[in-house]
């Protein structure tokens, strides 16, 4: 779901009626005295009671004091692109006898303007003299970027390599597109940060074109804000996001992206299309932090953002932390993925629609108590489309082998502000609904405030009671609101069957276990709830239930893609290596970019499953040998350049391998100066380069 974000636009009106007289809904939040941040969202809340149902008014801050000048906030208009004034409805529902609102209302307000004495105020859009005041706060400026070396093309045409050297750091500015026809490669190691933190930036591949981002377990590829360490904050950034060419169940048969990503007319940010295999290129591992920005208002970016992309793409070690809004998101299209890791996201951690039907093995959501989006945070949230019709493709992704990690430690505690309560705002661990046919397997879930999955509507139901859909072989652990909530829309008929009883029926295999005080004590995850920010623990302390990978009904379980391993969850309890290290970063905020890594002769042999280097011993003085890895046949050239990008040796030039395999190559470097170097292969399947220093 989306949450409402407000902006005050670079293009506004300014006001000088005075405010100093407040007769109209008071504003409750933020606070007297309050702190806000420009560029972060912040929710703004307000008193109806006396606000009669149907008001509109205009939304209104000031930076210089309660006299104004105000500035108008301003939303975008979905047909003219143009910034327009925002006019909010306040359209609570009436109780008996009563035309009032609701009590209270909220929207998301995104500052873009500093200063000392802020107000916010409502104003009566049929009568401007009925005014509604804030108290007085503050708004800070953004922090300052670090230093970028480099910046990347806003529009990227042809072959572009960015390559890996050691303490350099890239960047965006603006939104940053890789064209029809264009492959941007990225080097294992290298560091892209956003554009000046906290405004609209991201990367986006159009339909047509590739990104080729593959890190490696001990080089990660990093796109992330480029606010200073310890001043990062979520939502500085917009994200990744990628266009492909497979099919979606919009009519026309391709959407276009929000937050004024996409052209007007089908272009640039658009996606969907007739070919289902289409390659959009490689993820594998690639961390993505601080992203999710508020572009637009009701216009979000993700973390990363997949539309209509093909099952010709790789997304294998994924990791999205400290997300705005949703970590994954798919519209459409049926790419597989494994090995994905969803921390500290607002909204939702893996949400489908518009026909998605990828399968995903191997995944982590980690929640914390007081991070929620105001439209209801869940794990998993589902739908066909925005209305639930029959269009096909219809949305009906497997999830397999997840570990989702809830908010709450202890079921007796209630939801609030307080240092053991969790947000309001958190919804059931899986919502499924408008006609999605989503199914999860193999899976384990863990403290939870209301129902373990809720599956919403008729036509879902009914396609749960026929195997259109499953649920089974998944473990729920301390979930406040119970197993299962069937919630019907208005004017639906229950579908029978579908009762709390159906997710526990004994030929689905799922266990929900609730006890009493801390969920450590009957779950078999004490690691998880202690919620290390640094590192912490999803592997099990005892063995979980048996998984199936058996089909049922209309999925098909029983494929190539998925691993027949013998435990639910992400991790198995006699795991000798996590596949989440040492790649991922779960508390990023702190981390010193660029990243130093160790020296070749500590590092990894290198990967068959790439185009990989090493360079040993390092540092050298006299010889050394260059080992490098190919999957498969290819041409290769080796050459060794200074760190300004000179030319000064070359290993080998179009060589041959013949077979796929691990090459040794001697050097002879008694030649090279005092210092450090880049060694560089090329190959048709990729690249990569590794520092190597000469001592005498």
């Amino acid at each position: 779901m989306k949450s409402l974000i407000l902006f005050a636009s670079a293009v506004f009106s300014v006001f000088t009626l005075a405010a100093s007289a407040q007769n109209g809904p008071k504003i409750t939040t933020p606070a007297a005295n309050a702190t806000l941040s420009v560029g972060q969202s912040y929710t703004i809340r307000w008193d109806t009671t006396n606000s009669p149902r149907g008001t509109r008014y205009f939304i209104e801050f000031s930076v210089t004091g309660e006299s104004g000048p105000w500035t108008r906030i301003k939303r975008r208009d979905p047909v003219t692109q143009l910034p327009v004034d925002w006019v909010h409805n306040d359209s609570g529902t009436a109780s008996a006898g009563s035309n009032r609102g609701r009590g209270e209302a909220r929207f998301a307000f995104r500052p873009t303007a500093a200063g000392e004495e802020c107000y916010l105020r409502l104003v009566n859009r049929a009568e401007p003299t009925i005014i509604g005041l804030s108290d007085k706060f503050s708004i800070s400026p953004p922090p300052k970027p670090i230093n970028i070396d480099e910046y990347l093309p806003q529009s990227i045409t042809g072959n572009v390599t960015v390559p890996y050297v050691q303490g350099k750091i890239y960047g965006l500015r603006g939104y940053t597109y890789i064209e029809d026809g264009a492959t941007l490669t990225i080097e294992p190691g290298v560091v892209i940060v956003s554009d000046t933190p906290r405004t609209n930036s991201a990367l986006c591949v159009n339909r047509g074109g590739k990104i080729i981002a593959r890190g490696t377990k001990a080089r990660p590829i990093v796109f992330t804000s480029s606010a200073p360490a310890g001043q990062r904050r979520t939502g500085d950034w917009g994200g990744l996001l990628i266009c492909g060419k497979a099919r979606l169940n919009v009519k026309a048969g391709e959407a276009a992206l929000e937050g004024g990503v996409a052209s007007a007319t089908p272009g640039r940010g658009w996606y969907g299309g007739t070919d289902d295999n289409d390659n959009s290129g490689v993820l594998e591992y690639v961390r993505i932090e601080f992203a999710g920005i508020a572009a637009f208002p009701n216009e979000e970016l993700n973390s990363l953002t997949l539309g209509a992309v093909g099952k010709g793409t790789t997304i294998n070690h994924v990791q999205c932390t400290y997300n705005g809004d949703d970590a994954f998101e798919w519209f459409g299209g049926n790419v597989d993925a494994k090995h994905l890791i969803a921390n500290r996201t607002v909204d939702d951690d893996f949400d489908t629609d518009f026909g998605f039907s990828g399968r995903i093995q191997f995944g982590i959501a980690q929640r914390y108590r007081e991070i929620a989006d105001q439209s209801t945070s869940q794990c998993f949230e589902s739908d066909n489309d925005g209305t639930g019709t029959y269009n096909f493709p219809r949305t009906s992704p497997i999830f397999s082998n997840m570990t989702l990690v809830g908010p709450i430690d202890d079921t007796s505690r209630s939801s609030g502000t307080g240092n053991e309560q969790w947000s309001a705002q958190y919804g059931s661990a899986a919502q499924v609904r408008r006609n999605s046919h989503m199914s999860l397997v193999n899976s384990v879930f863990v403290g939870f405030p209301r129902a373990g999955y809720e599956l919403r509507g008729a036509r879902t139901l009914t396609a749960a009671s026929k195997d259109s859909l499953l649920v089974r072989n998944n473990s729920w652990y301390g979930i406040k609101g119970g197993g299962l909530s069937v919630r019907l829309e208005s004017g639906e008929t229950a579908v029978d069957g579908m009762n709390a009883a159906w997710l526990v029926k004994p030929e689905f295999a799922n266990s929900l276990t609730n006890g009493t005080g801390n969920i450590s004590a009957y779950s078999p995850f004490s690691g998880i709830i202690a919620r290390d920010p640094e590192t912490p623990n999803f592997v099990p302390n005892a063995t979980l239930g048996a998984p199936s990978f058996a089909n049922a009904g209309t999925v098909s379980l029983d494929n190539n893609f998925f691993e027949r391993v013998n435990y639910r969850g992400a991790f198995d309890i006699n795991v000798q290596e996590r596949w989440d290290l040492p790649w991922a970063n779960y508390n990023p905020v702190n981390t010193v970019y660029p990243q130093v890594f160790t020296s070749v002769n500590d590092a990894e042999i290198p990967s068959l499953d790439m185009v990989d280097l090493r360079v040993m011993p390092n540092p050298a003085s006299e010889s050394a040998t260059v080992r490098f890895s190919v999957p498969t046949q290819t041409v290769v050239s080796v050459d060794i350049y200074t760190m300004v990008g000179t030319k000064v040796m070359t290993i080998l030039e179009n060589y041959t391998t013949n077979t796929n395999g691990i090459f040794d190559i001697p050097v002879s470097v008694s030649s090279l100066p005092i210092g450090t170097y880049s060694v560089q292969i090329r190959s048709e399947q990729g690249t990569a380069s590794q520092m190597l220093t000469i001592v005498k």
